[in-house]
């Protein structure tokens, strides 16, 4: 039986409880709007006072929202291993796509001060997030110590943003763009502004068949597979185009980057467009967010060993960011037996977040290295 809704205009949201006679153990249900942003909570029945606020990754501009039962199925999959142990669960679909991260952390504290206000202080509450969702769990570890506990951050760019973007998708998309006069349709010479509309990854695919050879350039380099480059390069298109729009201009300046690993690397670097930054366009991405490092609770990281969108080794700075910071100790790094990004099961997720549990509640801090 669905549940029964019933609207409570003060916050505008959606109340939603089981009361069919079986339903006696099913979760406590609260859905519906805040400031803008959709959001669901979960509460258990043998609920242990304990909360998980998930944040979700990087969902393109004009895509379909998730319908309001949020039943996609690995969705429902993923919040069951936390509601089998007890936790409750609330995730929020942010009031903006894209790059969404400044309004991403702000709906995130907004729905755990409602959680806190409606449901009761949880005893603990821990962040955990994928991709985009990654980054913000260290964010929010970041800027607001005093609420969390500890965070499970899967498949996330954790160094700085803009560093993330430069190094990864900019790279990549002026790299491609070298080897493919055309294909990705940047605009003009002296300016970055990618046409208006989507480079499809038919287009992508047809121009790596008639070029074989700077395919192989570029997915050496890269350590990309080919039949990866179309997903990837047709998403990266997609992001970089909306980031440009989102920060009022170009963010990335490759003038007096040098370039190696391409071959003919001189002729590679007299080939390449060269871009310089809108500094305000920088100063967005690095209000949103440059991570530090600096946090006061456990943070557990786990990738997929092959990655195409979130490349591990940049990934891997955040420890050095740590270390840095004087919290080494309070930062694993693990991998996951996989290929694909966030190719984490919910049931690795489950274990993963046992581990982090343990950590937090009586200091056993885990090994890094693969997650069983």
């Amino acid at each position: 039986m669905r549940p029964m809704m019933r609207t409570l205009p003060a916050v505008g949201l959606i109340f939603a409880c089981a009361l069919s006679a079986g339903a006696h153990d099913a979760p406590r249900v609260d859905a519906g709007t805040l400031n803008g942003a959709a959001y669901r909570i979960e509460i258990p029945q043998h609920w242990n006072r304990e909360l998980v606020l998930y944040a979700h990754g990087y969902d393109p501009v004009q895509t379909p929202r998730p319908d309001p039962d949020w039943d996609h199925p690995f969705s429902v999959r993923f919040r069951q291993e936390f509601l089998r142990r007890g936790f409750a669960f609330a995730e929020t679909d942010y009031r903006t796509q894209g790059w969404a991260v400044a309004e991403a952390m702000e709906d995130l504290e907004a729905l755990r001060q409602y959680f806190t206000r409606t449901h009761g202080s949880p005893s603990r509450t821990f962040m955990v997030g994928h991709s985009m969702g990654g980054l913000l769990t260290a964010a929010m570890l970041e800027r607001h110590p005093e609420s969390f506990d500890g965070g499970l951050a899967l498949c996330g760019p954790l160094v700085p943003a803009v560093e993330f973007f430069h190094e990864i998708l900019f790279t990549r998309v002026v790299a491609f763009d070298a080897l493919f006069p055309g294909v990705l349709r940047l605009g003009p010479p002296d300016r970055l502004a990618p046409e208006p509309g989507p480079v499809t990854e038919e287009e992508i695919a047809a121009a790596l068949q008639q070029s074989p050879e700077a395919a192989r350039r570029f997915t050496t380099r890269f350590d990309v597979t080919e039949q990866d480059v179309p997903r990837v390069m047709a998403f990266y298109r997609v992001i970089l185009a909306e980031l440009l729009t989102r920060a009022g201009g170009n963010p990335f300046d490759n003038r007096d980057v040098i370039y190696s690993g391409f071959g003919d690397d001189a002729a590679f670097n007299r080939t390449v467009r060269r871009y310089a930054a809108d500094p305000k366009a920088r100063d967005y991405l690095i209000a949103h967010y440059t991570t530090t490092g600096k946090r006061e609770d456990p943070l557990l990281s786990v990738y997929t060993a092959v990655d195409p969108l979130v490349d591990v080794e940049t990934s891997n700075r955040y420890a050095v960011l740590s270390a840095r910071a004087g919290t080494a100790e309070l930062f694993v790094q693990r991998f996951v037996d996989a290929a694909g990004h966030c190719r984490i099961s919910p049931e690795l997720t489950g274990r993963a977040f046992d581990d982090l549990h343990a950590w937090v509640k009586d200091g056993s801090r885990p090994a890094p290295g693969e997650q069983r």
